[in-house]
């Protein structure tokens, strides 16, 4: 559980750890952590789909020419399984005995990725598993993760409504902006305004996604700055911030959002007056 006072945002400390905490219009979640969680659900979507569908290896295309045995040229590939993407290195048998302590070998598959883009499955822990948590080793898949929280929001805040199958778009789509008929509101908003768990959820899905990004061998790109632009919402200078790929600039300040053209609209009447 984060350490907030009654008047602060309970997301901040997850989403802005090396800011201050803001003070939200709508308690206990501030505007610009509420578009944050959503986007991150999205972003879950994205980095589960391309973990799960990556792109094929390049197949090495190096050839050389040789002496056929009647003494005639021709081309040959460098690999003879280039166009399948090459072989892998063999390894020989050891020469040496096997010892206790000898490193096990590697598996041929990576675990990280079976295990995140598996299918949805209830947890179902022994007994001394669940003595001992911090001694399991793996991930649960990313569906897994979803399904627990679509369950938990549904049975706290919508019992009534049934579960979307539990497939990783489909969980998004029902965290993010409802699924059936039956709902047709921003469960995201209404969930940072009425769960009392908020804070844990969020805290557990950001670790998911630096745990897709690690897997997809990726790391957080730098926000971009923009330098010598004040808030129009709270006068600060500089403080507007936005990430690679967001649709959105945000105030590090006082959480405002702006769209691209917003930015452009700002941008040029600041210019406008700084000319006057």
């Amino acid at each position: 559980m984060h350490d907030t006072t009654d008047n602060e945002c309970t997301l901040c400390p997850t989403f802005r750890s090396n800011l201050d905490p803001r003070t939200p219009d709508r308690w206990p979640v501030c505007e610009g952590c509420r578009l944050r969680l959503s986007r991150l659900i999205g972003e879950l979507h994205d980095l589960h789909e391309r973990l799960a569908n990556p792109e094929p290896a390049e197949a090495g295309r190096r050839r050389y020419q040789r002496l056929d045995t009647q003494g005639r040229a021709e081309t040959v590939w460098a690999d003879p399984l280039a166009t399948i993407g090459g072989s892998g290195p063999i390894p020989s048998k050891p020469d040496q005995p096997h010892v206790s302590g000898t490193p096990s070998k590697s598996t041929p598959a990576n675990l990280d990725h079976i295990d995140l883009t598996n299918e949805a499955r209830i947890p179902n822990p022994t007994p001394q598993a669940r003595k001992h948590p911090w001694d399991q080793i793996g991930n649960l898949s990313v569906a897994t993760r979803l399904d627990e929280v679509v369950r938990d929001w549904r049975d706290t805040l919508w019992p009534g409504h049934h579960l979307p199958p539990p497939t990783v778009p489909e969980l998004v789509m029902w965290l993010r902006a409802g699924h059936t008929p039956e709902y047709a509101g921003n469960r995201v908003d209404e969930a940072c305004t009425g769960h009392p768990g908020i804070a844990d959820t969020a805290a557990e899905l950001h670790q998911l996604r630096g745990t897709l990004r690690a897997a997809l061998g990726e790391t957080d790109p730098r926000p971009r700055h923009w330098l010598g632009v004040d808030c129009p919402h709270c006068h600060e200078i500089s403080t507007i911030q936005q990430a690679p790929g967001d649709d959105y600039a945000e105030c590090g300040n006082c959480g405002r959002m702006y769209t691209g053209d917003q930015m452009a609209e700002i941008v040029h009447e600041q210019a406008a007056a700084a000319r006057t």
